[in-house]
């Protein structure tokens, strides 16, 4: 009997072995995905001296596929094949929660009608983000609270269908990968001019709310990150070394049935900078690994200038 049974435990064998070394496979997989295989072609490894982005227009991202939604990102990323070292690939830590076919927080809702059915009106907010992938640190600069003349506009409806801008988009950027280094301009002042001109409410910079959104920066392999405090100007939060961790998510902070697409978590260290007079610049220090200081050199530096 026992001779009759051996085969048998031979195959359990040969079967553990499989399943085993099937998860380490798959545990070896996620870790990989965890962490971003993208590089740019910086440095040394640098195949161009300066290169000037487009800044690429936002898009309504409601209901589409998170296929479509990536596909698009990765024809943004082709236009300058210069700037990578290896085939691109979506980092899963950052794009595998994404869900089908949602909506997504939209521009024109966000800033005028908040959380609710509406919310997701306009343009979504992460296009401007998912569609500059090589734009690695960028500044999301809105108001906090949106004010008006009531005597000119009887509604929030009234305010939306005027010439308000829904946010401040980058004027120009410029990468110089053989330095490693990036340079974004914001035009701040018009942005407030234009706010003040539309609804008819003075609007200061205290009224301006700068966000730092960096996912492009993950999806690079830079996974931590430092606002110089030596280098920035006029900015109110900065010095502290942050663990990049942002991603993209489904969640339900847009009050629409079902949840939303957007950008998740919260960092405070990351959320309302500030900008304390014009002009101003922040200094981006990226890293792959852990610094030792947040005055040490950064592996890429992006600089921010607001004017």
């Amino acid at each position: 009997m026992r001779r009759k049974d051996k085969p048998n435990y031979i195959y359990l064998q040969l079967a553990a072995v499989a399943i085993g070394l099937f998860v380490l496979g798959r545990l070896a997989y996620m870790k990989v995905q965890a962490q971003a295989v993208n590089r740019l072609a910086a440095g040394d490894r640098a195949k161009a001296e300066t290169v000037r982005l487009e800044i690429n227009p936002q898009a309504n991202l409601n209901f589409l596929s998170r296929q479509e939604i990536l596909e698009k990102r990765r024809s943004y990323l082709y236009r300058h094949p210069e700037l990578l070292m290896y085939q691109y690939v979506p980092t899963g830590a950052i794009f595998d929660s994404m869900e089908e076919q949602k909506p997504w927080w939209g521009l024109k809702g966000q800033l005028f009608f908040g959380p609710g059915n509406r919310s997701i009106e306009g343009d979504a907010e992460e296009s401007r983000f998912l569609y500059n992938p090589f734009l690695l640190a960028q500044a999301n600069l809105f108001l906090k609270k949106v004010s008006w003349d009531e005597g000119f506009y009887a509604s929030r409806e009234d305010l939306a269908a005027s010439a308000m801008p829904l946010d401040c988009p980058p004027q120009s950027a410029t990468i110089y990968p053989r330095v490693k280094k990036e340079e974004l301009t914001y035009n701040v002042s018009d942005f407030l001019r234009q706010c003040e001109n539309a609804s008819r409410v003075k609007t200061g910079l205290d009224s301006l709310e700068f966000d730092l959104v960096v996912y492009n920066a993950r999806d690079m392999g830079y996974n931590y990150l430092a606002v110089s405090n030596y280098e920035s100007q006029n900015i109110e939060k900065s010095g502290s070394i942050v663990k990049i961790d942002q991603y993209i998510h489904c969640g339900d902070t847009c009050g629409y049935p079902g949840g939303c697409n957007n950008m998740s978590p919260y960092n405070d260290k990351l959320f309302d900078l500030g900008i304390k007079s014009l002009p101003a610049k922040a200094v981006v220090k990226l890293w792959q690994n852990y610094p030792r200081s947040a005055n040490d050199a950064g592996d890429f530096e992006v600089t921010l200038l607001f004017n």
